[in-house]
């Protein structure tokens, strides 16, 4: 029987479209995006990295957590929750790193630290 995803994840993925909700009211410009998120994780333009996160998260593919685990500590809190919420969806939850979106800098930087420690000792498979 498949497992189905606990009550964490289904928040986590509930959460996704709320923020683009909250990101675009209001928007008239549109910036560019490429679609490719390894290109769109590194654009200077906000809200092009929280698409680029989200679609991501959709893709669930592990070859785009070490952009979204840096994208932790960008300047932009609502960049930093959807990296986050990202890295959730495709690896699962990491409560045990402590990170905050909200967090000030240096309280999140040791969570992030957490995350390339993680990652470096386990590079999750690419999906099939």
């Amino acid at each position: 029987m498949p497992r189905s995803p606990g009550p964490l994840t289904n928040r986590l993925a509930a959460l996704v479209p709320l923020a683009l909700v909250l990101l675009t009211a209001g928007c008239t410009d549109v910036p560019e995006r490429t679609g490719d998120p390894k290109t769109d994780l590194m654009s200077a333009d906000a809200h092009v990295k929280v698409l680029a996160a989200q679609e991501a998260a959709r893709r669930r593919d592990p070859s785009h957590i070490p952009q979204l685990i840096d994208l932790l500590g960008d300047e932009e809190k609502w960049v930093r929750y959807n990296a986050h919420v990202a890295i959730n969806v495709i690896a699962g939850p990491k409560e045990e790193f402590g990170y905050n979106y909200l967090a000030p800098p240096k309280q999140r930087e040791t969570a992030i630290r957490k995350y390339r420690e993680w990652y470096a000792a386990t590079k999750p498979p690419a999906p099939k």
